[in-house]
């Protein structure tokens, strides 16, 4: 008799096996984790900071931290702990919306400054506000003049949340005119901001 099944590879109990109670459960938190199976993200390639129990990732290539070695595995967090699915071929998953979404700003003129102000209830506005200078001609330029602790500029590096560290917003120029703004504080906190271009001429 095999040890596990065809399809999912779930564990299958053993004729005159001792505590069958755990080969079962553990087939059942197999199910649990792929049936329906619906990720938080899949560009990720080490683990969130606060993960929540039945949190489920797909492990981006170069795996770090409890994911390395387990790039394209389907991570799991449960009891305290990740676990790890190998899909196999023909598996489906939804991922859910990012949640460190990468803000576009559109500046009203291609050099200037502008002053980010954070208006956010639920987290020191200081922390989070920045006064910059801006130039997002084909070389694109980016000079933060102030910002609060909780903010790094990546240049032109567009952020992503492997270039973000934890716990800060990162703001970059692009050559398409525009400049992205992208939240890694934990939790994915909300952040609200009151934006200032100067200099705003076309």
């Amino acid at each position: 008799m095999p040890d596990t099944s065809h399809a999912l590879s779930l564990p299958l109990i053993q004729p005159s096996q001792a505590q069958k109670h755990v080969t079962h459960n553990e087939a059942l938190r197999i199910l649990d984790a792929v049936v329906q199976l619906v990720v938080i993200a899949a560009d990720q390639s080490g683990p969130p900071t606060a993960p929540q129990s039945g949190d489920r990732y797909i492990v981006a290539p170069s795996g770090v931290g409890a994911w390395l070695g387990h790039d394209g595995d389907i991570a799991v967090y449960a009891d305290a702990a990740w676990s790890f699915i190998t899909p196999l071929p023909g598996w489906t998953a939804q991922v859910l919306a990012p949640q460190s979404a990468t803000t576009v700003l559109t500046p009203p003129s291609p050099a200037g400054f502008a002053m980010l102000s954070s208006v956010s209830s639920n987290f020191p506005q200081a922390n989070a506000s920045m006064i910059l200078c801006y130039d997002v001609g084909a070389s694109p330029q980016l000079i933060v003049i102030w910002n609060g602790g909780a903010v790094t500029n990546l240049g032109a590096t567009a952020p992503t949340d492997t270039n973000v560290p934890d716990g800060l917003i990162g703001i970059a120029a692009q050559n398409n005119g525009t400049l992205l703004l992208r939240n890694e504080y934990p939790n994915s906190l909300a952040l609200d901001y009151c934006i200032t271009w100067i200099n705003g001429w076309r």
